[in-house]
């Protein structure tokens, strides 16, 4: 086996602390522990045992006479030593009176051995010892992790809702949990609460409690992500949205309208029209009044057309001064006088109080075969014709 083997092998040896005053017993039993596969270090009076663990903060368990040389008896010692930091203690003694027990179960030792007991008995009691001292320890933690979780933590009976343990967030939002789990209005998942007066969204995950024996239990995890949700809007909002008039941009009405398109071929009896619109002599605006009179015209003519369209329907600002809408559940006669209303609404429009604005409109209905690109295309040529037959009117298909 290589040093580096070697190493390993030692530093994962369970380490003990034997405190014994008795050299005989202290060889026999530090020789059958070492052929057991433990570490053992060796010290005669409790005061040494107290200076030992000062130093040392990788032992595995102490095992300590009761009677020892010294002013510090094992119990004094065990007392001290506990004050410094949490090691198991198994006591052996030759006395097992009424006295002795009770002393043992105030210092919290993880046990006694008789001397002279059988070996086998002495090695189970050390390795339960130590066993239990590490599932206290990851217990421990645990619970330090959940009582800290800035997130809510209830620990609960699955057979019956009893809540068994939750946390110091959890504790302060009682509200919450009354509602959620006392009304077992448990969604997995994001929802939306109203707590106090105001609209909260709970993000809520439900797992095994880890380190349980009880197969029963298991945690909730609350989390308040209202002002995430909010951010996650906000940016959603920014992605999809033209930043200067406010309508959708092209790449939301692209997928927006795929979808109409998708749901029209499913449901086979509805409807769908896209009408392309042109602002006219757009460029001459910008030329004589300037670019910031030329953003007013397009954001009071999309105010405008979002009070025209319906439920449904879907604007956009396809490029400059062009916009194109998706006309839901409406045939080429209703969307032609939807559009009459918006060339209406226009013509009652003064800008810088002297001035008129107008459009063309091209308008196409989806039919069977249509991709989204041709349809858009074909708005788009009779949008053109509209330009060409003088502007401000509309030109689309036949009915």
């Amino acid at each position: 086996m290589g040093d580096e083997m070697l190493r390993k092998v030692e530093k994962n040896k369970k380490q003990i602390l034997m405190v014994d005053d008795s050299h005989l017993t202290s060889a026999i039993m530090s020789e059958f522990l070492i052929s057991k596969g433990y570490g053992v270090e060796i010290v005669i009076a409790g005061e040494e045992a107290v200076e030992f663990i000062r130093t040392t903060k990788n032992l595995d368990l102490i095992l300590m006479d009761i009677e020892l040389a010294g002013k510090m008896s094992g119990i004094e010692a065990a007392r001290e030593i506990q004050k410094i930091q949490e090691v198991p203690i198994v006591f052996f003694t030759a006395n097992a009176s009424d006295e002795i027990r009770r002393e043992i179960r105030e210092v919290k030792a993880y046990g006694y051995l008789m001397k002279g007991m059988d070996r086998t008995v002495m090695l189970s009691t050390i390795e339960m010892a130590i066993q239990l001292h590490e599932a206290y320890e990851r217990a421990s933690l645990y619970h330090h992790i959940i009582e800290n979780q800035v997130n809510e933590v209830y620990i609960f009976r699955e057979s019956d809702f009893a809540v068994l343990q939750t946390n110091l967030c959890a504790r302060k939002r009682t509200d919450l949990i009354r509602r959620c789990i006392l009304e077992r209005d448990l969604v997995k998942g994001e929802t939306k609460y109203q707590i106090a007066g105001k609209t909260v969204t709970i993000r809520l995950q439900v797992k095994p409690l880890p380190d349980s024996g009880n197969k029963d239990c298991l945690q909730i995890i609350l989390d308040d992500i209202t002002e995430i949700k909010s951010l996650e809007n906000e940016l959603r909002t920014l992605s999809q949205t033209d930043p200067l008039t406010g309508a959708h941009n092209r790449r939301y009405f692209m997928e927006a309208a795929q979808k109409e398109i998708d749901r029209v071929n499913h449901e086979k009896d509805d409807t769908i029209c896209f009408a392309m619109m042109d602002i006219d002599r757009f460029k001459q605006v910008n030329d004589q009044y300037g670019h910031r009179s030329g953003d007013e015209v397009l954001v009071r003519i999309v105010e405008l057309m979002k009070r025209q369209i319906g439920y449904g329907d879907i604007l956009a600002r396809w490029g400059g001064e062009e916009f194109v809408i998706l006309l839901n559940h409406k045939n080429l006669e209703q969307s032609v006088a939807t559009l009459k209303e918006i060339r209406h609404e226009m013509d009652q429009i003064l800008f810088w109080s002297k001035e008129k604005v107008t459009a063309s409109f091209g308008l196409a209905e989806y039919k069977p075969g249509d991709s989204l690109d041709s349809v858009i295309s074909r708005a788009d040529d009779y949008m053109y014709e509209a330009k060409s037959a003088g502007r401000d009117c509309i030109r689309g298909e036949k009915q």
